[in-house]
């Protein structure tokens, strides 16, 4: 019994730290890999734990599983039509994890210790930010002054823990701040009361304003109940504890012990100053759901498969506001599985909420639903369902709402209560594997780009190629070998060297032909390897099929139609490049990082009309080209783009370019006049 009790605890503490990301603290990193690994087993060895002791599920679980599992298998299925074939599998990894844990959470008669395990991984992934910020980031930038990562910690000065970033950590404490009080002040159990103010001071650090509005209902509730059951004191008690959270904050950032520089400082003010401004847009999020319906209404009925926001969204980016993620539950699961998806996930929010009642005169379970809401309501407005650990945390702790006093829930060992438990045992198994291959194969690109930062080729070849063949759907590894090998190809000198680059560079182009995927950037590798390869104009189409996917990238553009341009299909080159100019306006006014392409564009298009013979309308179209560069209307040097120049490099090079032209202007004239004269 006391194992099991340690097993379940060490699984409910994992989950806060499935962030998606490595947990990075100074001169230690935890992979990410052994994170989710160590967590699958943890899982799995539970319920094996369970079978033995005879821990069957009862309706709980059943009416569970009837509410959960119209959205997994529409998930599931989700994969004969899916624009990202590697991000479904992530999907469906993801909810065989919560069903698993849900299933840990609904057989284990003390679910308190299961709790309070969950609320001890909040408080030490909170810990955990707070070591980044005192400790790992002054380090990182005193190590790095200069370069890509330098760029990169001048931009991330919020810790993050082990999430994507900043608000996702903010938006886990948020949601696991109610169950804390509960524990601190309800339960009257001191050490909680540390973990709750540890989880207030993660919580105010990442400076999320969403994540401290969606835990505002929720804390409300569980304060109504302190001051119900404890009065006055408890309240004071209570604000005490939030109060002590803000002000080591405060001290954080502005006392004598910050070895920081100031940029949190001006990001938390500017926060403050642009909260009023941004409460209309929500922080331009409206504009990202705005591009994900008009997604959504060209495939309105089952989506574009699960994890695959961003392909569809790219297709009708216009510019603006770039992002990878919904910042929004309804709007990703409308987007990835559409209209279907949204009425079964709507179907468990129904289910949670009609069976409710049942466990109403549980405080635990109580608090333990305001915590599942506080997931809810961040996820509305932001990227919470991309992160692993909020999804599990949802699913678990709304299942608290299945929970019934009745005896009809007792243990039955009927056939199919046995076969539910070994059967849960199959695809934990199956997500074991695919964790650790997927998990290895973001590793091995990972050290690739650390291998070409230092200059080293070959390592980050051999590195991609591990990764390729260890998930050979991640995309990232595919696209990033066969640029890798496309530019060793065109480089390399020696014959031998450079057949045997070929025929790698063929093998990996053909694989990455067959699959079915939608991406933007597998098409564009494709075309730049075969235009290496001497294909031809069907180079030019694949880098074509690449812009039909993502017509605004200004990259891909440039590279569709300088390859037809030198292929002779002069009017496809400038078709494309005409096809740009509706989004220069959104350039300007957003910041598009890749800047500097519209500057090449724009040089493109002026040779056209030169090689066209229109001499003059060139170098009209390079002065302004040129004077757009002297205006600073486009950003050409930002660490985030694919392509950068320093504006003086660029202004040296156009007005360069323009006094080549202005010459052979000038000469034609002369020969011109003196043809006339002759």
């Amino acid at each position: 019994m006391r194992f099991y009790r340690l097993l379940g605890s060490a699984v409910f503490l994992f989950i806060p730290f499935l962030g998606g990301n490595h947990l990075t603290l100074f001169h230690l990193t935890i992979d990410r890999f052994w994170i989710e690994t160590s967590f699958i087993l943890l899982v799995l060895l539970s319920i094996v734990v369970a079978i033995y002791q005879k821990r069957w599920p009862g309706i709980s679980f059943n009416r569970f599983l009837m509410f959960f599992c119209p959205f997994l298998v529409l998930t599931v299925l989700s994969l004969t039509y899916t624009w990202s074939r590697f991000n479904t599998l992530n999907e469906i990894n993801v909810l065989i994890w919560a069903m698993g844990v849900s299933f840990l959470f609904l057989v284990t008669p003390d679910r308190n210790h299961l709790l309070g395990g969950l609320v001890a991984g909040a408080a030490l992934s909170a810990l955990c930010a707070v070591w980044q910020f005192l400790v790992l980031f002054p380090s990182l930038l005193e190590a790095f002054r200069a370069g890509g990562y330098a760029a990169m910690l001048k931009d991330q000065h919020v810790p993050f823990s082990s999430f994507l970033n900043q608000n996702m950590l903010g938006g886990y404490c948020a949601s696991i701040l109610p169950l804390a009080l509960h524990f601190a002040f309800l339960r009257r159990k001191k050490i909680y009361m540390a973990a709750a103010c540890l989880i207030s001071v993660g919580l105010v650090l990442s400076l999320s304003r969403l994540a401290v509005l969606a835990c505002i209902p929720s804390c409300a509730v569980i304060g109504v109940l302190v001051f119900r059951e404890r009065g006055v004191k408890g309240i004071l008690q209570m604000a005490v504890c939030l109060g002590s959270a803000v002000l080591l904050v405060f001290l954080m950032i502005y006392g004598p012990y910050n070895r920081t520089n100031s940029s949190i400082q001006s990001t938390l003010k500017g926060k403050i100053q642009r909260s009023y401004r941004e409460a209309s847009t929500l922080n331009f999020r409206t504009d990202i759901w705005g591009t994900g319906l008009k997604a959504f209404r060209e495939s309105p009925l089952l989506g574009y498969g699960a994890g695959s926001f961003v392909y569809p969204y790219q297709k009708h980016y216009e510019g603006k506001r770039y992002t990878k993620v919904a910042h929004g539950t309804l709007v990703k699961v409308l987007v990835e599985l559409g209209a279907a998806g949204l009425l079964c996930f709507l179907w468990f929010c129904f289910g949670a909420l009609r069976n409710l009642k049942d466990c109403r005169q549980d405080q635990g379970m109580v608090a333990a639903g305001l915590s599942a809401l506080a997931v809810f309501l961040f996820g509305l407005f932001d990227f919470s369902f991309d992160t692993p650990a909020h999804v599990i945390t949802f699913f678990c702790l709304a299942s608290a709402c299945f929970l019934t006093r009745s005896s009809a829930d007792a243990p039955s060992p009927n056939l199919t209560a046995k076969l539910i438990s070994p059967l849960l045992i199959l695809p934990l198994l199956a997500s074991f594997v695919y964790t650790s291959r997927a998990d290895s194969s973001r590793r091995f690109v990972e050290d690739a780009r650390a291998h070409r930062e230092t200059g080293c080729t070959e390592g980050a070849q051999r590195s991609l190629a591990e990764a390729v063949g260890a998930m050979p759907w991640n995309n990232d590894a595919s696209t990033f070998l066969i640029s890798l090998l496309t530019s060793s190809f065109v480089a390399e000198r020696d014959p031998l060297r450079k057949e045997g680059f070929r025929t790698d560079l063929i093998g990996y182009v053909r694989g990455a032909e067959k699959r079915s995927d939608k991406d933007a950037e597998v098409y564009f590798v494709i075309g730049i390897a075969k235009e290496a390869l001497g294909e031809g104009v069907r180079s030019c189409e694949y880098m074509d099929r690449a812009l039909h996917y993502h017509p605004s990238s200004g990259c891909y553009a440039f590279s569709a139609s300088a390859c037809y341009g030198r292929h002779g299909r002069i009017e496809q080159a400038q078709s494309i490049i005409r096809s740009m100019e509706v989004y220069y306006d959104n350039y300007r006014t957003w910041g598009y990082p890749d800047g500097l392409m519209v500057h090449r564009l724009k040089d493109l298009e002026a040779e056209i009309e030169f090689a066209k013979g229109n001499k003059e309308q060139a170098l009209s179209l390079m002065r302004q080209n040129l004077e757009s560069a002297n205006n600073d209307q486009f950003v050409i040097n930002d660490w985030r783009a694919r392509q950068s120049l320093s504006k003086g490099a660029l202004v040296d090079h156009l007005e360069q370019r323009i006094r080549v032209l202005e010459a052979k202007i000038g000469q034609d004239r002369h020969n011109a006049t003196a043809t006339i004269t002759h």
